[in-house]
């Protein structure tokens, strides 16, 4: 039983350090799932980005997928240069639509900034569209794409690129 009290203050604490956020969205979604969901989707929908940041983090670390509608809406709510964190949080949920939404931010006129974030979640994922897709890039000179699938490399070595990009 988490008290009602205790809501409404949790973003002040953890923001102070009081609390460790984990550690209380942890307990809190083993006490009371539902109401902790809702809680953690006022957090996505609210202007404040740290408190948004900190909620998508705490989304995917403890998979919770019932979020993944919501965070497809937050992509489309906010700047190009913010959405890379989001990306992050739809893969780790293997959320339905995420490979569609990636393969639209490759599309021409996107900051490369934008589509490189894209082309490494589009790795993450390792959905074959979104591979034959980077291929296709990478073979037309796409030089996001081809930075991205370079860093990749360097970093993992063969196990991180997928056969079709070599």
């Amino acid at each position: 039983w988490w008290p009602e009290e205790i809501v409404p203050h949790l973003d002040a604490w953890v923001g102070l350090g009081v609390l460790d956020p984990y550690m209380v969205l942890g307990a809190m979604l083993r006490v009371d799932r539902a109401r902790t969901v809702a809680w953690l989707r006022g957090r996505l929908r609210t202007s404040d980005m740290a408190a948004v940041l900190r909620a998508l983090s705490f989304v995917a670390g403890e998979h919770v997928t019932e979020l993944a509608p919501d965070l497809l809406d937050l992509v489309r709510r906010l700047d190009p240069p913010q959405r890379p964190p989001v990306y992050n949080a739809l893969v780790g949920l293997r959320a339905p639509g995420t490979e569609a939404l990636l393969l639209a931010e490759l599309s021409a006129g996107i900051p490369d900034g934008l589509r490189s974030a894209a082309a490494v979640e589009l790795l993450n994922l390792g959905g074959d569209e979104g591979h034959a897709r980077l291929a296709k890039l990478l073979a037309e000179g796409d030089g996001a794409v081809l930075d991205t699938v370079l860093r990749r490399a360097r970093t993992l070595g063969d196990r991180g690129v997928p056969p079709v990009l070599v």
